[in-house]
């Protein structure tokens, strides 16, 4: 059986013809505060890794119809952009279909 919405956005994700619609509280999990003022960067984190807790290959061997995973790498290089150093965190999203050389997003 392929992912659910909730499996993988959180319980109360909903979606229709035209929306997507992942409430802030089935992301709290992942640390994520609330607020009127996020950020598009802090809402982008929080989906990612409320997606990899259920979108990774431990998974997969238990359900092969999930055909997105992801994986955080375990280095965390310190980089340095501007004169600033920061931690760099990586994450790698494989998409498994079979031979098929454009990415639709329709077909996973």
């Amino acid at each position: 059986m392929k992912p659910t919405l909730g499996q993988v956005f959180g319980l109360n994700s909903t979606q229709d013809q035209n929306f997507l619609t992942i409430p802030k509280a089935d992301l709290i999990s992942t640390g994520l505060v609330s607020a009127t003022t996020n950020t598009p960067g802090s809402l982008m984190v929080a989906i990612l890794l409320k997606s990899a807790n259920y979108l990774n290959t431990n998974n997969q061997i238990v359900n092969p119809n999930i055909q997105v995973t992801i994986q955080q790498l375990p280095e965390q290089p310190i980089v340095r952009r501007y004169g600033a150093y920061y931690r760099q965190v990586s994450f790698v999203i494989n998409l498994h279909k079979s031979f098929n050389n454009q990415i639709d997003p329709d077909n996973y």
